[in-house]
């Protein structure tokens, strides 16, 4: 949870009280030991230490020197130590938190060890290790200045633009190595970027660190990290950092980028996020920027800072291409869909680059439903993509030709020599579509693909010498290019080559470029079977339609079916929006006990959609259904109550059947309660437990509470007063049409 910079100051001297004494050993499962000579900081769940030990240069002679290491110890608020000053304890109520704590700490820890070496712009994480009661983890000590002191230093006015570039850059790119494996930093700043001096030959490299904050997602973006997000640091951190983060979203550590660059260029620290949101990014830029810096970069800044996550710069690719002015010439990334006319086929592996194409190996996703679904079990996708300016290639050509005699069809192969257009690389956007060009989209387009798909064996012999795997090809127009796709069979290895333009006598197929070319002659038996096969096929269609009417929702219905009595007036309430048709259906539904048509009829009674509008008899269906456990019938039970509609006003009962459907998570239930917590209805009057209610219906999205809960934190009720999270709480209400929320959000901004 974000904290405003005085909190944070007073929890970081509470733990610096409770950090390891100075000449305390620590001894790790490789038998290295570590020896504190200071403390380094605190935040997040941790405490850094400064530390020295021994490594061992020639392990023949056992010749070895004292290094320098960095220690990060997991330690949470609240805990404690022993005794001896070294052992962490903790309360009963913290114990599970501590121990999910050190799960995470140690995943991180595992992660960022898999990176050693991939990035020298990343620390260096050494090994890990268990001791008093806690985690460790080692790094490398970085004795230099950060970005922060270094731009301090030079009074304040902030470095060329050149020369902050060649710092940040560097740091960009190794952050978008974090997110290939889906790990955030979540805390990316100047004082956390150090400027490492190599004293052979004179080099500064800066180096990212300080992982307190960072955390790690799965392949679905969805956080490995049980315990919520702990901070951000003001000025640093976009809008949605100040909620609980709960998917991978590259684009905060794209702002915090942003902001850094912001800092690098003009030697001041940045705005809160709120802050920006209520004068605009581009106003603020214009403001504070140095005449000097290039609308290239201005443009960057603008595109990474913005409040609003759905208009700001998405990855920490685009970033970097902005700054540098270069077009994206990556391939589609693993797990990418790709969808063509007839199948759908999900990218595992990027093969391999040449020239005009890229290679993958994928598989299939789904197929439409007119077409049969193959039973290859892998595939290779052939990419058009020009990587190169001016590319050219000559070629051999292939005609096929027709003998009517044997009805036959022969692949002809004629040399000649023809250049390729010479035309300039492709360029990659962000959903993986290529950027329009004209010679795909011109009268003669059908030259350029046809010589993609019919040359593509030559293109990959003369590039990169890949096989071309026989099965069943299919040519797809996508992302505005042009993708040849082949199966492959589970054995077939990268370089077996195979010679594609050969006719197979035995199969009675001729090949070209992998394509199958059947052969076929009318008999008298082929029109025989095919008039069979329309008599059979005329007989299968019949029996569908019977078997389809027999199982149709109507025909159920007809015959008494609750289920599908009900599926009838779903679909004419919410699809027909005919009414009374769904009064109909839910009433027969209702009366043989169906629960979700007890609370769908009832909310028509208390509607007066289909019906006159009677609040007795919707209280009385939504009884029958709360009375089973329908969580929405029970919420709407319990506004009667709180209303008095249909029923004498009784708050008591109110939150009685809040609670019930509370339980199974309903967040209108959850919001009314919130509300009789506000204002002691039915209950004791508890502030504290109404922001927590208020809470949990807005992170569903529920725009009434979203509304409320930005008001408790723009006055301080029941929570300490935050403009940050007003602001968040009040725009996530706004952006789905709430009135009162747009109005106090605008009221906000003019009072900031």
């Amino acid at each position: 949870m974000a904290t405003d910079k005085n909190q944070r100051q007073e929890e970081k001297a509470q733990m610096l009280e409770c950090a390891l004494p100075v000449g305390t050993v620590l001894r790790s499962k490789s038998g290295r030991e570590y020896k504190i000579t200071g403390v380094l900081g605190a935040g997040g769940f941790g405490i850094t230490y400064k530390a020295v030990g021994k490594v061992v240069i020639n392990k023949e002679t056992n010749y070895s020197q004292v290094a320098t290491f960095a220690i990060k110890e997991f330690f949470m608020k609240g805990c404690s130590r022993g005794t001896d000053k070294t052992g962490v304890l903790c309360s009963s109520s913290l114990r599970d938190d501590m121990e999910t704590g050190i799960d995470d700490f140690r995943k991180e820890a595992g992660v960022l060890m898999k990176l050693n070496g991939a990035s020298p712009h990343i620390v260096m994480v050494n090994e890990q290790f268990e001791a008093n009661g806690t985690w460790y983890y080692v790094m490398d000590y970085l004795d230099g200045k950060s970005l922060q002191a270094y731009v301090d230093a030079s009074g304040g006015r902030g470095l060329p633009e050149q020369e902050a570039l060649s710092l940040l850059l560097p740091v960009a790119r190794a952050v978008a190595l974090l997110h290939e494996h889906r790990l955030l930093h979540l805390d990316i700043k100047p004082d956390n970027i150090m400027l490492k001096h190599d004293p052979l030959d004179g080099t500064v490299t800066p180096v990212l660190i300080d992982f307190g904050l960072a955390k790690h997602f799965d392949k679905k973006g969805r956080p490995t990290s049980r315990l919520v997000a702990r901070g951000a640091t003001e000025g640093y951190a976009p809008l949605e950092q100040y909620g609980e983060i709960t998917g991978f979203s590259p684009a905060m550590d794209v702002y915090a980028l942003g902001a850094t660059l912001f800092f690098l260029l003009t030697g001041k620290e940045p705005v809160r996020a709120y802050e920006i949101f209520s004068m605009s990014v581009s106003t603020f830029l214009q403001k504070n920027l140095p005449e000097g810096v290039s609308q290239s970069v201005r443009t960057v800044i603008e595109r990474a800072m913005q409040p609003n996550v759905n208009d700001r710069t998405r990855t920490v690719e685009e970033f970097i291409a902005g700054l540098e002015d270069k077009k994206s010439k990556s391939p589609l990334p693993v797990g990418y869909v790709l969808r063509g006319n007839v199948a759908s086929y999900v990218i595992t592996e990027v093969v391999s680059s040449m020239p005009v194409c890229f290679v993958y190996k994928a598989r299939l996703v789904s197929v439409k439903d007119r077409f049969k679904k193959p039973t290859w079990p892998a595939y290779y996708i052939y990419e058009w993509f020009i990587r190169e300016d001016g590319v050219k290639l000559e070629r051999d050509s292939y005609n096929v030709h027709y003998h009517p005699e044997t009805q036959e069809i022969e692949c002809l192969k004629k040399h000649f020599t023809e250049e390729m257009l010479s035309i300039c690389a492709d360029e990659r956007l962000d959903d993986g579509s290529l950027r329009k060009r004209a010679f795909r989209e011109k009268d003669d387009s059908y030259i350029c693909w046809s010589y993609f798909f019919e040359n593509i064996a030559e293109l990959i012999r003369v590039f990169d010498e890949q096989p071309i795997f026989m099965g069943e090809e299919y040519n797809v127009f996508a992302n505005n290019t042009y993708y040849w796709v082949c199966a492959c069979s589970s054995d077939s290895q990268s370089g077996d080559n195979k010679d594609t333009s050969k006719a197979d006598a035995s199969g009675g197929e001729t090949l070209a470029f992998g394509h199958k070319i059947k052969r076929f002659r009318f008999k008298k038996k082929h029109i025989v079977i095919g008039i069979v096969c329309l008599v059979v096929c005329i007989f299968a269609l019949g029996g569908f339609y019977w078997y389809d009417l027999v199982n149709s929702a109507e025909w159920k219905a007809e015959h008494g079916d609750a289920e599908a009595q009900y599926t009838l007036g779903w679909r004419s309430s919410f699809y027909d929006k005919d009414y009374e048709k769904a009064v109909y259906w839910y009433t027969k539904s209702a009366e043989q006990g169906d629960a979700f048509a007890q609370n769908n009829l009832g909310e028509r009674y208390y509607n007066g959609e289909g019906v006159s509008l009677d609040y007795e008899k919707a209280v009385y269906w939504f009884t029958k259904s709360a009375e089973q456990g329908n969580a929405s019938a029970q919420f709407n039970l319990g506004r009667c109550y709180y209303n008095g509609e249909g029923v004498s006003q009784d708050y008591a009962k109110a939150v009685y059947w809040f609670t019930k459907a509370v339980e199974q998570g309903n967040a209108d239930a959850q919001y009314y309660l919130g509300i009789c917590y506000e204002y002691g209805r039915g209950v004791t009057k508890d502030i504290e437990m109404a922001v927590q209610w208020y809470t949990k219906a807005a992170e569903q999205g529920d725009d009434h509470a979203q509304n409320s809960l930005g008001y408790c934190y723009e006055i301080g009720k029941g929570v300490s007063q935050d403009y940050a999270k007003a602001v968040y709480w009040y725009t996530k209400s706004a952006e789905q049409g709430y009135i009162i929320a747009q109005y106090n959000l605008e009221r906000l901004k003019n009072k900031r």
